[in-house]
C-alpha cells in the first residue's frame, strides 16, 4: 500500500544538531530485512524475520533515514554520486485486529499493529523510533483507525508508554523472549 501513502512528507522533530534531520519514506518490505535480522534476531536466518504480510497490498512498510549536511566532496569523481542510502530504524504496518475476547471494546475497534520495529542500535537516542511512532499515529488517523497495537519485548515497556502506549494483558513468551501487548488508542 505504498503508494497510497505520501511517502514525500519529512518528519523533523528537534534535534540539539541543526546539521541532522530525519525523514520518514514508504520502503518496499526487502530494505525491513537487514535491520530486522541484525537488531531483532541476529542468531536467527534471515528468513525468520520475514512476514507472511510481508508483500500484501495492505501492508505499509516504513522507513527512518538520517540525513546530515553534505560535507566537501572529498574528490570531484563521487560529488555527483548520492551514497546508497539505507533506513536507520524501520517498522511494518498491518491491519489486525486486537486479539482480545470478543467482549472487550478492544477487540471490535478496527485496528492496526506495527511488527518487526528496529533501529540500528548505534543510532539509537536520536529520535528515530519516536519519530516513527508519530508517523503511524499520523497513518493511523489518516486512515480512521481507532487502535494501534504491537507486542513489545518487554524490556522496552516504559519506552513505549514514554510514547503514550499503556500495556493490555499479560507478559507471554515467544521465541524465547519475554513480551508484552502494547496499545493506544487513536481519538
Amino acid at each position: 500500500m505504498g503508494s497510497a501513502h505520501d511517502p514525500s512528507r519529512d518528519f523533523n522533530p528537534p534535534s540539539s544538531s541543526p546539521s541532522l534531520s530525519i525523514s520518514i519514506h514508504s520502503i518496499p518490505s526487502s530494505l525491513t530485512v537487514p535491520l530486522r535480522h541484525s537488531v531483532l534476531w541476529p542468531s536467527k536466518p534471515p528468513s525468520f524475520v520475514l512476514l507472511r504480510e510481508d508483500e500484501l497490498p495492505t501492508t505499509i512498510h516504513l522507513g527512518a533515514f538520517i540525513h546530515q549536511q553534505p560535507s566537501p566532496p572529498s574528490n570531484e569523481l563521487n560529488k555527483d554520486s548520492p551514497p546508497l542510502l539505507l533506513p536507520s530504524s524501520i517498522l511494518t504496518l498491518v491491519p489486525e485486529r486486537f486479539p482480545a475476547p470478543s467482549s472487550s471494546l478492544l477487540s471490535s475497534l478496527n485496528a492496526l499493529r506495527f511488527r518487526k520495529f528496529a533501529t540500528d542500535s548505534s543510532l539509537r537516542g536520536r529520535g528515530l523510533g519516536s519519530s516513527l511512532l508519530e508517523r503511524v499515529w499520523e497513518t493511523a488517523k489518516e486512515k480512521g483507525v481507532e487502535l494501534v497495537w504491537c507486542d513489545a519485548r518487554t524490556e522496552t515497556k516504559e519506552w513505549y508508554e514514554r510514547r503514550g502506549m499503556r500495556v493490555e494483558g499479560v507478559e507471554f513468551e515467544k521465541n524465547g523472549k519475554g513480551y508484552m501487548r502494547m496499545v493506544k488508542e487513536i481519538s
